[in-house]
């Protein structure tokens, strides 16, 4: 990425992350933008394509991003509870859960955590990312830990 380029990716980081632009608000049109961020239309669609890789936006119909609603993540650990959050993109619950299963399994040693990273951390990021785009469920049970992503 360019000066220009990085600097619109900020920009564009930064309406979302300080909540100039809430979850389901749709962003103003490229053109706007483009004018707005000093960029031209195809370094601003990187830009925005790399936004909506990590999460943080959703496309609708064609050129229409959106601030994504975000999802729910409900969690039980055996032994431990359960608890839920609300999280705005998938990296954010992933890192959530992560450092849930860290404190609930600090006594079982790093082996049972590498193993929950695998087969619930790690699924999280793939599948349930897929679940959630299409506006579904996602739900995994390993080793005591039963885990719930759902749309928002």
């Amino acid at each position: 990425m360019g000066p220009k380029t990085a600097a619109a990716y900020v920009t564009i980081c930064g309406w979302i992350e300080t909540g100039k632009y809430l979850p389901g608000d749709k962003l103003p049109s490229e053109r706007e933008m483009c004018e707005d961020l000093g960029i031209g239309r195809t370094a601003l669609r990187q830009v925005l394509a790399q936004i909506v890789t990590e999460g943080k936006l959703e496309v609708h119909q064609r050129s229409a991003y959106r601030v994504p609603r975000g999802m729910q993540l409900t969690w039980v650990i055996e032994h431990h509870g359960g608890d839920s959050k609300r999280c705005r993109t998938i990296d954010d619950a992933a890192a959530t859960l992560l450092s849930v299963l860290r404190r609930a399994t600090a006594d079982q040693g790093a082996e049972t955590l590498v193993q929950l990273m695998l087969n619930v951390v790690e699924p999280m990021r793939t599948e349930g990312r897929h679940e959630i785009e299409q506006g579904r469920t996602w739900e995994v049970r390993e080793g005591g830990v039963l885990v719930t992503l759902s749309p928002n």
